[in-house]
């Protein structure tokens, strides 16, 4: 979820992602109202309020129609408060809309819905492009660009071309990665995303950079010791690259870490 942040909504939104990649899923939506009362109408705030939502609903099991909705209404409150701000800052306003309208379709993707995932990802897009062509500084809308040319490239044959169609724009695996990394080696919000990207794609087999990869995971299950997506990669990663005993002790035998972890 990349998105600006005006200086003084920098700490603030850093502990509103810290807690939701944390799965401290009240204390990140806190943060978030927090948020909204010091900067009503801004778009930052329901922004990453609907982003700790939808991570609820994903640890819920994807099943909570209720957290669906609340994350539905907050992501309608971003992308009008985005809209609101395209006379007075029109680059921070496509911003907004190319992170909200990514997630949306990464949301829709989720729930197999992909006739509606297609349209907003493609617009979104083209938001995050507009974004970066008036300000380059916003390095952050390069995870959403990174992601989709990524992606796109590794994508079945037979939807390429739909793809294609829909954004003008090819897959590039290289061009994606360097985005991905540019990100990820920033100082942006979006850093812990591209970094939590990076260890989905760097352990997987075809990729299969078991270096990079634990380097990367070592940081985030340190960081968020209650994400069990860092500390299960991991100890994966350990047991390709051959080191059995660490992959036996991230893997939890007594279940002390198990125990800490989030009911959901």
């Amino acid at each position: 979820p990349a998105a600006a942040a005006p200086p003084d909504m920098a700490r603030g939104l850093a502990g509103v992602v810290d807690r939701f990649y944390d799965m401290d899923f009240d204390g990140a939506r806190a943060a978030a109202d927090a948020l909204i009362a010091r900067r009503p109408g801004h778009p930052a705030g329901p922004f990453y309020r609907g982003v700790s939502t939808y991570q609820r609903w994903i640890a819920e099991g994807m099943s909570s129609t209720d957290t669906y909705r609340d994350f539905e209404a907050d992501s309608r409150a971003a992308e009008a408060a985005a809209n609101a701000l395209l006379a007075s800052s029109p680059a921070e306003a496509h911003y907004y809309l190319g992170a909200t309208l990514g997630f949306r379709s990464r949301a829709n993707a989720a729930r197999k819905r992909f006739f509606r995932a297609l349209p907003d990802g493609a617009a979104a897009l083209k938001h995050l492009k507009k974004a970066l062509a008036l300000d380059p500084s916003l390095s952050d809308a390069r995870l959403g660009m990174g992601m989709y040319h990524y992606f796109a490239a590794r994508m079945p044959a037979g939807a390429k071309p739909l793809a294609y169609l829909l954004l003008g724009e090819k897959g590039d695996r290289a061009l994606g990665l360097a985005e991905l990394w540019s990100v990820a080696e920033s100082s942006g919000i979006a850093r812990m995303e591209a970094r939590s990207v990076l260890t989905a794609i760097l352990s997987k087999g075809d990729e299969a950079d078991w270096t990079a990869a634990e380097r990367l995971l070592s940081e985030l299950m340190s960081r968020y010791p209650h994400n069990p997506v860092f500390r299960l990669r991991r100890a994966y990663v350990c047991e390709r690259r051959g080191d059995y005993d660490a992959a036996v002790a991230l893997a939890d035998p007594d279940g002390r870490w198990l125990s800490t972890l989030h009911p959901h």
